[in-house]
């Protein structure tokens, strides 16, 4: 895959890698996420919370100890939510110690993610070689942009049946990253939200349970009701 003359190795893991810098980059581990629900939701969620953040922290091992990357940058929402909430202590711990292991960059583009409790830099873009990374996508930005944010996925007609999966979509110009944590979601990347950034066509890299799919937009459908 190349974005902006860098070329990226899309991961079935969901993460994107930079072999030339030894980067790894991913999006939106979403470890706060059941503190930004309210109601029915929160309690449900914060009930499976332990186990989806649990899931979440053993997942971003594995792929350090796949990679073994000299840098990792993490873009959106991690950590750090609105309300200053954090991790329990063993998790915030196991944390600290996957991030102390190499350059850690958190791409927040917020204010109030600094500092980041278990280590690490804050920053609001991220500018390297011939990319920036940035939590969202500007429709006008520069050629080199990769974002997050949106959670795109995408679906496709295999042998009569839609399948449907988070992906990575770039038309060499930007890139948009799935998103890695358990409350993730997702936005069809034929979803209006998606118009003003791709003009021009564009490919998806779907994940997959053993492999990734790469299917140009005219292979896709928009979201069912």
């Amino acid at each position: 895959m190349l974005v902006n003359d860098a070329h990226l190795l899309p991961d079935l893991n969901g993460v994107l890698v930079w072999p030339k810098e030894r980067l790894i980059a991913l999006a939106d581990l979403h470890l706060d996420k059941p503190a930004l629900v309210s109601g029915r939701t929160a309690r449900a969620r914060q009930a499976e919370a332990p186990f989806d953040i649990r899931y979440t922290l053993d997942r971003l091992a594995g792929v350090l100890r796949l990679f073994r990357p000299r840098s990792v940058v993490c873009l959106d929402d991690s950590l750090f939510g609105p309300q200053g909430q954090t991790l329990e202590a063993k998790e915030a711990r196991d944390l600290s110690k996957l991030v102390g292991a190499q350059r850690w960059i958190w791409v927040t583009g917020r204010a109030d993610a600094v500092p980041p409790p278990c280590g690490g830099e804050a920053v609001e873009e991220l500018p390297l070689g011939s990319l920036v990374f940035r939590r969202k996508p500007k429709p006008d930005a520069a050629p080199g942009e990769v974002s997050a944010f949106l959670h795109p996925k995408a679906s496709t007609n295999l042998a009569g049946q839609v399948l449907t999966r988070p992906c990575f979509v770039t038309d060499g110009a930007r890139l948009i990253l799935p998103a890695f944590g358990a409350y993730g979601g997702g936005v069809n990347v034929l979803d209006p939200s998606f118009k003003p950034l791709f003009r021009r066509s564009f490919h998806v890299f779907m994940l997959g349970d053993s492999k990734i799919r790469a299917l140009p937009r005219a292979r896709l459908e928009a979201e069912r009701p």
